[in-house]
């Protein structure tokens, strides 16, 4: 549904980096201010619309091992993991 001034208002969204270990979303954005961890996204796997779950969060070792479309673990670090939202 179209706001009043006429755009379309974004879903709420969490952080990656707030999700428990068994929760999973689909990627709606991604912080784009370091083009070097874009590049990292992208070389695995990371990207809008993918879904992407929590297997275990590590706040102890400041990473969070996740899968993208219960792929194979990936293993981000906490301001890589803050940097994406999900839906």
């Amino acid at each position: 549904i179209p706001a009043l001034d006429g755009s379309v208002p974004a879903p709420a969204a969490n952080r990656l980096s707030d999700l428990a270990a068994g929760e999973s979303g689909r990627v709606a954005r991604i912080a784009d201010n370091d083009p070097d961890m874009l590049r990292y996204f992208d070389s695995v796997g990371i990207a809008l619309d993918r879904t992407v779950t929590v297997r275990e969060q590590r706040p102890f070792a400041g990473t969070v091992c996740i899968s993208i479309d219960n792929g194979d673990p990936i293993d981000l670090g906490d301001i890589a993991a803050q940097s994406i939202w999900l839906v």
